[in-house]
This record gives C-alpha cells, structure tokens and sequence, in this order.
C-alpha cells in the first residue's frame, strides 16, 4: 500500500475557492440569506469574519449533513470545499433552497477516480481531524 502525506502550508486552493464562491454569492445576492453547511474552513477567524459579512454558517458536531439542512432557513446553501453525498443535494432541491456546490476540484477529481477505478476490490481509505465531518 502506498501512502502519501499532505501538509498544506497555508489555505489549500479548495478552501481559497470556496471562500470566494461565498463571497461572491453574497455580493451578488446582497438582500438573500446564505448559509453554509458545515464550517467552510477550521478557522474561527474567518468563520467570524464571513459572519460579518452576512454569511452565516450552520454546523453542530452531532448532526449530519442532511440533518444541518433541517437548520437552513432560505435562500441560498454553501457546501463546502469538502464536498456532500447526492443526498444532501437531492434534499437541499427538495428543501427549496438555492445550492452552490464549493467542492474542492482536486475532492471531487478524487471521488470521481475512486468510483470509476477498474478493480472493484480495491479499497479506499479517507481520513480527517477527529470531529471533523466528511460527506
């Protein structure tokens, strides 16, 4: 098995993606709410400054993905640059609610590879922080 460790520097390029994606939701839908799903990024800073943007974030560590939905009050939805399962999508549609999908390329390159890999026995493995959630 070969395994490969990534120790970002700074932001990844997702993340810088992501956070402009909602960014430009906001400037673009100035008097419509726009909530993410989930923290955009581990940083309380920029959790805050967003915040102060008019951008607010829906996450509780107990709760999954479809479950946050429950807690989007209207307009427009963020996922983050981690990605969700076509569930929460699914649901976010039948919720009514705009959804912008800020999934990293490189997460979604990835997901995609995994599906379509020739060898139906192979196994991935996929791991984060502890508390962290993934789709």
């Amino acid at each position: 098995m070969q395994v490969v460790s990534v120790i970002p520097r700074s932001y990844c390029r997702g993340v810088v993606l992501a956070i402009r994606k909602a960014l430009q939701v906001r400037d673009e839908h100035p008097n419509e709410a726009v909530t993410l799903l989930g923290l955009l990024v581990h940083n309380q800073m920029v959790v805050d400054a967003l915040k102060r943007r008019g951008i607010h974030t829906v996450a509780h560590p107990g709760l999954s993905r479809e479950e946050l939905l429950d807690l989007v009050p209207q307009g427009f939805v963020i996922f983050s640059a981690h990605g969700v399962s076509d569930a929460v999508m699914a649901k976010a549609d039948r919720l009514g609610l705009k959804a912008v999908d800020a999934t990293c390329p490189e997460v979604r390159f990835t997901r995609t590879w995994c599906a379509n890999s020739s060898k139906p026995a192979e196994k991935f493995f996929m791991w984060a922080k502890p508390g962290t959630r993934k789709p």
